[in-house]
């Protein structure tokens, strides 16, 4: 399939999408209209070790404007998987240089994307 923004992925037969997980330098900004792909394919960039191009889009995600349900739940899940980066170690300079992130009262963290410089 082929999206609005002329992002290509796949889908099966019981609606699962799949990404291609590569790093496409010349994309389209991340869109609410074309969430779905945006959310599966950052996921996919983390774990093919693309890690500075997941974290970019996971910031041009958590910067979508507020709205339905779906933009929220897909921020959720993004801070999510920056706290667990943000907690090894190894990857936290480069969390930093994308996010501020603070941890709140209750133990959880509060993730804000930064100005990239």
């Amino acid at each position: 399939m082929v999206d609005s923004q002329g992002n290509v992925y796949a889908v099966d037969e019981e609606n699962t999408m799949y990404t291609d997980g590569i790093p496409h330098p010349d994309r389209q900004p991340a869109s609410v209209i074309n969430l779905a792909y945006y959310f599966n394919q950052s996921l996919m960039l983390e774990v093919n070790g693309h890690l500075k191009e997941a974290l970019e889009m996971y910031r041009e995600i958590l910067l979508l404007p507020e709205g339905e349900g779906s933009v929220a739940n897909a921020k959720m899940g993004i801070r999510l998987r920056i706290g667990r980066l943000y907690d090894d170690n190894k990857f936290r300079g480069l969390v930093l240089d994308y996010f501020s992130v603070a941890k709140a009262a209750d133990g959880k963290y509060e993730i804000n994307p930064r100005a990239i410089k």
